[in-house]
């Protein structure tokens, strides 16, 4: 996922590099809507905690910086969608099989001890991203962007 680069820049750089002219780069990925200082600070401790969770240690990067990257680079943006009503389904399911982890006393802290860490972990995103990636309220959102790297003239 292109969400956990530090630097976008740069594997945006080298795929443009590796990228024959007129060739597509379609990104399916989670990012701000926009700011998150602009989201109530409720929402901004759910996105926290869900980008911890998740290991996006240096948080989602903001659409519309994502796009502007890739401008500069030489990409054209072709095609962006906000997808997130499709993924709303599956994260309905996480979210119950979240709750049904942390709701099962002595069974989950059993699971919680036998499981690897980062399941667990990934359980707290669960129950957060149906929150965070709501499609009318929320921080985040799942994007289909299609970059174009134009032809050589």
């Amino acid at each position: 996922c292109l969400c956990y680069a530090a630097k976008p820049q740069i594997p945006l750089a080298e795929i443009f590099r590796v990228l024959r002219p007129d060739g597509q780069l379609i990104i399916f990925d989670g990012f701000l809507n926009t700011k998150l200082e602009q989201y109530p600070k409720s929402l901004q401790i759910a996105t926290k905690y869900t980008e911890t969770s998740m290991a996006v240690q240096n948080g989602f990067g903001e659409i519309h910086d994502w796009t502007s990257s890739a401008e500069s680079i030489g990409f054209h943006v072709q095609s962006l969608e906000n997808i997130s009503f499709a993924v709303q389904p599956n994260l309905a399911r996480l979210q119950k099989l979240s709750l049904r982890l942390f709701q099962m006393s002595w069974r989950a802290k059993l699971l919680i001890y036998l499981f690897p860490k980062y399941l667990t972990i990934n359980a707290i995103a669960g129950l957060l991203m149906p929150f965070t990636f709501n499609p009318e309220s929320g921080s985040l959102g799942y994007y289909k962007l299609i970059l174009k790297r134009p032809k050589i003239t």
